[in-house]
C-alpha cells in the first residue's frame, strides 16, 4: 500500500495529471517498475538530458536511445524514449516534442535524407504515445497533435520521389514535399502508413492497416487501402478497428 502511494505520488509529480493503479499489481512489480524508471532517469541524467537541479524537468531514457544534432532537439518533461529509440535532429526546423511523449522501443525520428536539402522537421504534441518499431520521416515535416495514441509499427514519409521523365534515373529527380498533419485526439492502429500531404483532422480514428494518402475531416472513421471514411464518430459504431 506504501509503494503504490509512492508510484502514484511520483507519477502525479512527473506528468502532473492523477492517475489509478490496478489492484492486481502486487508491491514486486511495482517495485521492478521503480527501479526500471529510475535507470532510466539516470541515463539521461547522465548524458544532460534530466538534472535534479533542473525542477520539474526529467526524461527516460531506454537502453541504447540515439540522439544525433542534438541542438536541434528539444524534449518535454516526463518524455520517455524506449530502448533503441533513434532521433536525428538534423533539419531546418528540427525535432520537437511536448510533455509526456513516450516513444515505444526501436521508433526512429529522422527529418534528412540528403544534405543537397535538407528537410523540415517533426513537431510531436504533449500526451502523445507512439508504439514500438515506428518511423517518422520528417523531411516534408510532420507535426502530430496533442493526445493522440497510436499502436505499433506506424509509418509517416513526408516526402515523395519525383518519376515523370522515363530518360532519367527516378533517384536523379529530386522530391516533392507537402508534409504531414495529425490533429489532437486521434488513435491510430497498428501498420497504418501516412503518406505525405494527408491532413488528418481532430479526434479521428484510423484502423490498422490503412493507407492515409489524402486528407480527412475531424471525428471521421478511416479505414482500407488507400483509406476512406467508413463512419464518423458523432453516429457509427464499428468493430473494425484493432491495435
Amino acid at each position: 500500500m506504501i509503494l503504490k502511494k509512492i508510484v502514484i505520488r511520483c507519477v502525479r509529480f512527473l506528468k502532473k495529471e492523477d492517475i489509478t493503479l490496478d489492484e492486481s499489481l502486487g508491491n514486486k512489480d511495482l517495485l521492478r517498475l521503480f527501479v526500471t524508471r529510475g535507470r532510466m532517469l539516470l541515463r539521461s541524467s547522465f548524458r544532460g538530458w534530466s538534472s535534479f537541479f533542473w525542477p520539474n524537468h526529467f526524461i527516460f531514457f531506454g537502453k541504447g536511445v540515439i540522439i544525433q544534432h542534438r541542438q536541434k532537439i528539444t524534449i518535454g518533461s516526463g518524455t520517455t524514449l524506449g530502448r533503441g529509440v533513434s532521433i536525428d535532429g538534423l533539419s531546418k526546423q528540427g525535432v520537437k516534442l511536448g510533455a509526456n511523449v513516450n516513444l515505444g522501443d526501436f521508433t526512429v525520428l529522422k527529418c534528412t535524407g540528403s544534405l543537397s536539402e535538407l528537410g523540415v522537421g517533426i513537431k510531436i504534441g504533449s500526451n502523445v504515445g507512439i508504439g514500438a518499431f515506428s518511423y517518422i520521416g520528417g523531411a516534408g515535416g510532420v507535426e502530430i497533435g496533442d493526445d493522440c495514441i497510436m499502436g505499433v509499427s506506424i509509418g509517416f514519409y513526408a516526402e515523395n520521389h519525383k518519376h515523370d521523365d522515363i530518360t532519367t534515373a527516378i533517384r536523379s529527380q529530386g522530391t516533392s514535399r507537402k508534409g504531414i498533419k495529425i490533429g489532437a485526439d486521434c488513435w491510430v492502429g497498428s501498420n497504418a502508413v501516412f503518406l505525405d500531404g494527408c491532413d488528418v483532422g481532430r479526434g479521428c480514428v484510423v484502423a490498422a492497416g490503412s493507407i492515409i494518402t489524402k486528407s480527412f475531416p475531424e471525428l471521421s472513421i478511416i479505414a482500407g487501402v488507400p483509406a476512406r471514411v467508413i463512419g464518423h464518430r458523432n453516429g457509427y459504431k464499428s468493430e473494425i478497428i484493432n491495435v
